[in-house]
């Protein structure tokens, strides 16, 4: 087993593990959405959703605009 600290960014490599290691057809989240359109991007869509969770995270962006 790995130990992540919990304050710590998420890295590139475990996005794309998480997403890799989604069950298809299977409800993973609290927002009820499948993980098979993550499973189904293509490198370049995962790491503008990368961008996009790790600018949230960081309060780089604003959901409001």
């Amino acid at each position: 087993n790995v130990m992540y600290e919990p304050d710590a960014p998420i890295t590139w490599n475990e996005f794309n593990r998480v997403i890799d290691e989604m069950k298809n057809d299977k409800v993973q989240r609290l927002n009820g959405a499948p993980s098979n359109p993550f499973e189904a991007m293509v490198s370049k869509c995962r790491k503008l959703a990368f961008k996009f969770i790790t600018d949230f995270c960081n309060g780089e962006s604003d959901i409001d605009k």
